[in-house]
């Protein structure tokens, strides 16, 4: 068999070729979201610029001044003890 005819084979009419975001979906995990609800978090007012975060939950974030964000608890305490943010809960 000649390879450029293999290669150039079309499909049936009857058969429709799949999408390939269609069998890309199917073939990927969904993604485990059991461990951001069991994080407990914290409403803050960002009160000076910080910049880019990564977070416990595995999230960046960036982070300016007067910024209104609800975080993973460890990461909103940490900025509570720099002084870079209030509570607002």
């Amino acid at each position: 068999m000649d390879p450029k005819a293999a290669s150039s084979r079309q499909p049936p009419a009857d058969e429709s070729p799949t999408p390939d975001w269609d069998t890309a979906a199917a073939s990927e995990p969904a993604p485990d979201r059991s461990s951001e609800a069991d994080t407990e978090r914290t409403t803050l007012r960002i009160t000076r610029d910080v910049g880019e975060i990564f977070s416990v939950d595995e999230r960046e974030y960036d982070l300016a001044s007067e910024d209104v964000v609800t975080l993973p608890t460890p990461n909103a305490e940490q900025l509570l003890d720099r002084d870079a943010a209030e509570r607002l809960d």
